[in-house]
């Protein structure tokens, strides 16, 4: 029998770390939409340009690992930014953010340069699953300030700004509201997006009508598409290895549960009623006891 063949989405997955990278870095103009929407800029300031600097910020001793962030900007202000799209959860990845806007903040000062001459640094990162349990919001500020009331800055240098796509809900471009949204919208819809969805997303203003045109033209491009492909058949394969690794440690886990409490005298019977398994499956492992 032959094998039916998944059809290929209209467009490429943005949250695929190095498709989001590819799609910004060669249109600034959407960059620049981006970063509007999503950071807590001073009111009326506008981003006039900005430059896409190297995203290698090299160690500052031998002892230490280099650092390679997915867009490293710089606005006309003065400010830095890191941006990146996160899709793996992983142990101290807010750590390692913190890691990184420390050296995007240090990379700035030269030997005998004054620190008044610092800019403030921002981190935007966009992930794909949920950060933080303490809030149901896909969008969080986060700065250094005193922890009581009268409320005052340590320092405004230091900007934090995590939007959550694993938390935003909103599946048709008729919901959304603003600028923010349709480009959450976006990110998070890109390979699943329909001709309609193009359609309608497209005519909510020239911003998004740039986005979803720039996003035809980089799908296009045959090399980028075997690269997403290669790359989210490794991700599964690494997903089931893990689901393989956790089921089997679970399994090891309750088999030890039940030794123990067949150890402690409790009855065969009961056993198999509380754990589904049969009495005769139950009575091998007490000959492991």
């Amino acid at each position: 029998m032959n094998q039916i063949t998944k059809p290929r989405s209209l467009f490429l997955n943005l949250t695929q770390d190095l498709m989001f990278k590819n799609y910004f870095k060669l249109n600034r103009n959407l960059l620049k939409s981006l970063l509007k929407a999503f950071l807590p800029l001073p009111q009326n300031s506008s981003i006039k340009d900005i430059t896409i600097l190297d995203s290698l910020i090299p160690s500052l001793s031998s002892e230490e690992k280099s650092s390679l962030m997915d867009l490293r900007v710089q606005l006309d202000t003065g400010e830095f930014v890191n941006v990146e799209m996160q899709a793996f959860p992983h142990k101290g990845f807010t750590q390692r953010i913190l890691l990184y806007w420390a050296k995007n903040y240090g990379s700035q000062i030269k030997t005998g340069e004054q620190y008044k001459t610092l800019c403030p640094a921002y981190s935007l990162i966009f992930s794909t699953f949920n950060l933080f349990s303490e809030t149901k919001k896909f969008y969080t500020s986060f700065s250094i300030r005193s922890d009581e009331v009268p409320y005052f800055y340590f320092n405004k240098d230091l900007r934090f700004v995590t939007v959550e796509l694993s938390k935003f809900r909103k599946r048709e471009p008729s919901d959304l509201v603003d600028l923010r949204e349709e480009w959450c919208y976006l990110l998070k819809e890109s390979k699943r997006m329909g001709e309609r969805e193009v359609k309608e997303l497209s005519a909510r203003g020239e911003e998004m009508k740039r986005a979803m045109f720039h996003l035809k033209e980089l799908s296009r491009e045959e090399g980028l598409r075997l690269v997403e492909e290669a790359r989210e058949k490794a991700w599964k394969d690494q997903k089931a290895r893990e689901r393989d690794s956790f089921n089997r440690g679970k399994v090891a886990e309750r088999r030890s549960l039940i030794i123990s409490m067949l150890k402690n005298g409790m009855e065969i019977s009961l056993l198999s009623k509380f754990t589904g398994l049969s009495e005769e499956e139950i009575s091998k492992l007490r000959g492991l006891s």
